[in-house]
């Protein structure tokens, strides 16, 4: 089974070379192959059995629950987000079928994503997606419905970002909270996306870093009583491998940003905002509280790594550098797939 997950993993890399010999870039058929590259795992994700993630049976029990309920009985029974609630509620009048529902919820996720990836410059989609799949995002779609749909209407709004509607931003911040509360965490992609790569702002990150570390516990309490949650702060051996990657891509990417000077927008706000991946991940170290709110900000980190990769100076050997790390991100996948996510490797559909 194994094999196939390193084959979706790779399945981008097939469809960037079959794009590039087709000799025809217009962007339609850049999308084209866009789409087909993100098709698998979304495909699989869809179609997978209650088994496979940690609340997929959870989710798909507690949309059948609903169908029988009133919407203000079916709010006032759960302490999810009444947005996710009316969805559930809604869809449900369109299907009675938890397997439907799931198949919905991962067009969402395809939908959004794809809006996403379309903004990326180049070639960076193909890249993009690869290490969507073997960094992690790909495996946490697996489970967490609802934050799943929240990162989703999260990573929509980039396309208003960029062109700086903010409004449309907040509007759509505001839905994406009535599905995950947690999501109100994407804010801090709105303050810090535009500014300047440079070193008086990196020692900026560095003060909010010490910060964050500092009042953790006082910031955790304080979000547990405004968003009605009850998450502590949770012990961890664990997280300083990725943390070491995200540190060297970060170092990478800074790297080729003062190399291809003057940066644009475009790489100015993936930057920035994978400096807020990075100070999770350093904060994963004190709990693992902190690992689920950087998905909100790991796809943008995905994206930069893409850039930077495509972007690499002239006088390096361009082909070993990226053999180096498709080679080293594969291994990560692997054994995490081996490791923390092995009943993924369990895989079953729904048929």
């Amino acid at each position: 089974m194994i094999l196939i997950f390193i084959f979706i993993a790779l399945w981008p890399f097939l469809m960037l070379y079959l794009y590039t010999k087709t000799a025809c870039y217009t962007l339609q058929y850049k999308n084209f192959f866009l789409y087909l590259a993100a098709f698998p795992m979304f495909f699989i994700i869809a179609i997978r059995g209650e088994d496979i993630g940690a609340d997929t049976g959870v989710y798909a029990r507690h949309f059948v629950s609903v169908l029988n309920k009133s919407l203000e009985v079916a709010i006032d029974d759960s302490r999810m987000e009444f947005g996710y609630i009316t969805f559930v509620k809604y869809l449900g009048y369109v299907t009675a079928s938890s397997k439907v529902y799931q198949v919905i919820c991962a067009c969402i996720y395809y939908v959004c994503m794809m809006s996403f990836v379309k903004q990326l410059k180049g070639n960076d989609g193909f890249f993009f997606f690869f290490f969507f799949c073997t960094l992690g995002l790909f495996m946490f779609m697996f489970t967490g419905v609802r934050q799943c749909i929240a990162i989703s209407i999260c990573l929509f709004t980039y396309k208003y970002l960029i062109r700086r509607k903010y409004w449309i931003c907040l509007l759509l911040l505001g839905l994406a909270f009535t599905f995950h509360k947690s999501s109100f965490l994407f804010l801090l992609a709105l303050f810090f996306w535009s500014k300047e790569i440079n070193i008086s702002n990196l020692f900026f990150y560095i003060l909010v870093l010490f910060l964050a570390s500092h009042f953790l516990f006082q910031a955790q309490m304080f979000l547990n009583e405004q968003l009605d949650y009850n998450y502590q702060i949770e012990e961890t051996g664990s997280g300083q491998v990725f943390l070491v990657i995200v540190l060297f891509f970060t170092l990478l990417s800074w790297y080729v940003l003062q190399i291809n000077r003057p940066n644009t927008i475009y790489e100015k706000g993936l930057f920035n905002i994978n400096f807020i991946t990075l100070i999770f991940w350093f904060l994963r170290l004190q709990t693992r509280v902190a690992e689920r709110p950087s998905y909100y900000f790991l796809a943008f980190s995905c994206a930069l790594y893409a850039y930077s990769m495509n972007n690499l100076p002239c006088g390096v050997n361009r082909i070993l550098i990226r053999f180096i790390v498709v080679l080293f991100c594969l291994m990560l996948y692997v054994y995490r797939l081996s490791t923390n996510f092995s009943t993924i490797l369990e895989y079953k559909t729904f048929f």
